[in-house]
């Protein structure tokens, strides 16, 4: 996987800025469910679970270059 630039975003999101902020567990399933197929992202776990989706996006997020400073 090669290192996302800041800042990562998907349509009017900032991943980054909702990573850093904890405030990814504020988005709707759906939407979560809609930043991790865009970012073509490997869920584990239910697909009816926020959780599935955060994690994963929460990882993927601090892989960013503004989380390596």
């Amino acid at each position: 996987m090669t290192t996302p630039h800041h800042s990562i975003e998907v349509g009017t999101r900032n991943v980054c800025e909702l990573s850093r902020t904890k405030k990814l567990q504020t988005l709707k399933l759906a939407e979560l469910r809609e930043l991790g197929e865009t970012l073509q992202l490997v869920v584990v776990g239910s697909p009816a679970r926020k959780k599935s989706f955060i994690e994963p996006l929460e990882t993927y997020a601090k892989t960013c270059t503004c989380f390596q400073t």
